[in-house]
């Protein structure tokens, strides 16, 4: 009959143990019937062949724990005595493991302010542990509740959306259970951190549905100003402009560390602005947008002409005392200048340009050079400009006009002179 040997028991081969728990561990083998109440030695070996024996101990049972081993691979062994001959039961390795590390956390780190946005959430994120399988990630609100409970493959799990408060969270590195190695779990790593929503961009002024005289908004500055957040790193203000289909186009767009823009000239009309801004990170922090109204610049007064009066007739007698014709109109309040223009209306009824004369400074036309008219009616028209030092046009007004004629007709009865006598040669 074949002869019954002794058997090693627990624990398996290949087995692995953390070393915290290594002194716990029950080793376990079976002697033979025929060796029932004899002792065994114990061996363990840093090499399978047992060139070296790390422990060694002689036991009068089957069973012993409380070893301690360093990390690293071990064998183990039973040694028995039969009738002077000395048995080896084949060995078997055990691995002495080191514990999991706790994970380092890193974002958000300890104590952090953490600026909350709508999307993306914020994430968690730590080290890597070295033989870890996943992680158990947890967050707590300041009252202690749990709110996040997640297992994670990766070292990083998004959180949910938080408000602004306190919050607590905890990350535990975890190696599944194997065929011969129990489940494993590091420390808990735990940290706190804040949540502030982000100060977003308050527009100050001009304030939402306000209107600005038109002259107003051309002769001076129209200052934008708004409320700067301590979250951005730069503001860009954008104004653009109503077109009349309702869609808009940018007119003017300025890049500023201040918290005001000053734009001058606005022409009458809709107008929307608002404040672009982001964080150091990129995520935004744009304003509302606003409108202001530009209301229309009022037109200039239309000028009064004086002279020549309406439908006056210069005839033989006027040329024969005046040597020019002088064209005067009343100031117009406002006016920097003003645009003459002569016409003369031919036999079609249009009107033909005579003389024109540009920036008049003052109310008066003196035209010298008669040889430029004849015969016919005329008509002649004034109109007033203000314009800016730097020659903008602000304001005009409508155009004033009036007419004359320069009529040589005949008398319809002929007086003539007594006739005198006629010598001839």
């Amino acid at each position: 009959p074949q002869k019954d040997e002794p058997k090693l028991l627990y624990p398996t081969d290949d087995f692995g143990v953390e070393s915290e728990k290594l002194s716990s561990l029950n080793f376990m083998w079976k002697l033979p019937e025929n060796l029932n109440g004899t002792s065994s030695i114990l061996q363990v070996s840093p090499t399978k062949d047992f060139s070296s024996i790390s422990f060694e101990k002689r036991l009068d049972g089957l069973s012993e724990k409380g070893l301690s081993l360093d990390e690293g691979t071990w064998w183990w062994r039973i040694c028995t005595t039969e009738g002077g001959e000395i048995n080896f039961t084949d060995p078997r390795k055990i691995s002495v493991l080191g514990k999991l590390s706790a994970p380092t956390l890193e974002n958000p780190k300890n104590s952090q302010e953490v600026l909350a946005y709508t999307s993306p959430p914020p994430k968690s994120q730590w080290e890597k542990v070295s033989g870890a399988d996943y992680y158990s990630v947890k967050v707590y609100d300041s009252n202690g509740k749990e709110i996040l409970s997640s297992r994670s493959e990766s070292n990083m799990v998004s959180q949910a959306d938080f408000t602004d408060g306190s919050y607590s969270w905890q990350v535990q590195a975890i190696s599944s259970e194997k065929e011969n190695t129990p489940l494993r779990k590091s420390a808990v790593s735990k940290g706190n951190f804040s949540v502030r929503s982000p100060e977003r961009i308050q527009l100050i002024s001009p304030t939402a549905g306000s209107s600005i005289a038109g002259l107003t908004a051309l002769k001076n500055s129209t200052s934008f100003t708004w409320q700067k957040s301590a979250d951005a790193v730069s503001y860009t203000m954008v104004l653009s402009k109503v077109n009349s289909d309702g869609s808009s186009r940018v007119v003017e767009q300025k890049n500023t560390a201040g918290n005001s823009v000053s734009i001058s000239r606005l022409s009458s009309g809709t107008y929307t602005w608002k404040i672009k801004a982001s964080t150091e990170e990129g995520l935004p922090l744009d304003s509302e947008e606003r409108r202001l109204v530009v209301e229309r610049v009022p037109e200039l007064a239309k000028p009064v002409l004086t002279s020549p009066t309406s439908g006056f007739i210069i005839g033989p007698n006027y040329l024969r005392q005046h040597r020019s014709i002088a064209f005067t109109w009343n100031a117009v309040p406002g006016a920097t200048s003003y645009s003459f223009n002569l016409y003369k209306k031919t036999a079609d009824g249009k009107n033909q340009a005579v003389f024109s004369k540009r920036n008049v400074r003052g109310t008066k036309i003196e035209l010298t050079d008669l040889s430029i008219l004849d015969i016919g009616s005329f008509s002649w028209t004034v109109t007033a400009f203000a314009y800016a030092s730097d020659g903008y046009e602000e304001r005009r007004s409508q155009t004033g006009s009036s007419s004359f004629k320069i009529d040589f007709s005949l008398p319809e009865k002929v007086e003539t002179i007594t006739q005198g006598v006629i010598y001839v040669e």
